[in-house]
């Protein structure tokens, strides 16, 4: 989770009060279906996929997209070790 809050992280330029800055990956609504698949070594290289199955605007915040994504990380020969899926809310790009 570290990663992808880094990988997504705080835009530059902006006003102090954009909800980019104050919050870059935006609000979780929650996580289903989480399965860890395959153990992680510590020197495996993880990938993290995420697809978005739906965006829509939000209808009590303007300026806002709710997201309903599938996640997945795979080690680097393939071998897929996490899966979840996530709704959340974030600043509309």
């Amino acid at each position: 989770m570290g990663l992808f809050v880094r990988a997504n992280g705080a835009a530059s330029g902006l006003p102090p009060d954009h909800p980019a800055v104050l919050s870059p990956v935006g609000v979780g609504f929650g996580m289903t279906d989480l399965k860890w698949l395959a153990p992680v070594r510590v020197d495996d290289t993880i990938v993290f996929f995420t697809e978005v199955l739906e965006a829509r605007p939000s209808g009590s915040r303007s300026g806002w997209t709710i997201f309903h994504r599938r996640n997945s990380a795979r080690r680097e020969d393939g071998t897929q070790v996490l899966s979840f899926e996530l709704r959340h809310m974030a600043p509309t790009s």
